[in-house]
């Protein structure tokens, strides 16, 4: 994502990023750089040392439908408690694109407006929960030491509020796929591997290694 926030705003486009990870944070300093400090303002703060920040206020005294939407989610973001879940069905939210409006494509603002006609209906820059979805309920990671899939990181979890969930991802080595679900008092876990790569299955404190194939494990709950 950060050569797209770069593309963005090379095209003159301000850009507004709630970064929890600090994965923007040497992007920023890059444009700090360039601009000598009048752009790639990151700011960071603490529980001791709260940001305070006036989101209702622009420049031009009038708030189209981009403004609006980046201010409800830039609110939603920040007020969000550690338990909050992605469940909400009224916009904007990923359960109104999904339940309410029964999309299967990510759009590229929460409320499409008849106003905003070229927005598009697929378009991945809201997309960092279907990676999570990915990456932790499916599991599948690569392993920093080995890069291009040689060996796998497989590291589901078997949230509660699920029976069951999969993903697949066809890398450059062939296809690798995690699929789990309950089974009265225990959850089967099944995995593919690519020919000539390896993996470990790690759930829980339980780590398994193994070999190109499909495997199956299961686990109490």
């Amino acid at each position: 994502m950060n050569h797209l926030v770069r593309q963005y705003w090379e095209q003159g486009t301000h850009v507004v990023l709630v970064d929890t990870g600090n994965s923007y944070q040497g992007l920023c300093e890059l444009i700090r750089r360039k601009t000598k400090g009048e752009d790639g303002v990151y700011f960071t703060y603490t529980e001791e040392h709260p940001i305070s920040f006036n989101p209702f206020y622009t420049d031009d005294y009038y708030f189209d439908v981009e403004k609006k939407d980046s201010i409800k989610t830039l609110l939603l973001t920040l007020w969000k408690t550690e338990d909050d879940k992605i469940t909400k069905t009224e916009a904007p939210s990923w359960g109104y694109w999904v339940e309410t409006m029964g999309y299967s494509t990510l759009p590229e603002t929460w409320t499409l407006s008849p106003k905003f006609a070229d927005a598009s209906l697929n378009h991945v820059f809201m997309g960092d929960v279907s990676a999570w979805m990915m990456n932790q309920l499916a599991g599948i990671n690569h392993d920093d030491s080995a890069p291009g899939f040689r060996h796998i990181r497989i590291t589901p979890h078997f949230v509660k509020e699920l029976d069951w969930a999969k993903g697949e991802y066809h890398s450059v080595r062939g296809r690798i796929a995690s699929e789990w679900k309950r089974e009265g008092d225990k959850v089967m876990l099944t995995v593919t591997i690519p020919a000539d790569c390896s993996a470990d299955i790690v759930v829980g404190d339980q780590t398994e290694t193994v070999s190109a194939g499909t495997h199956t494990f299961s686990y109490p709950v």
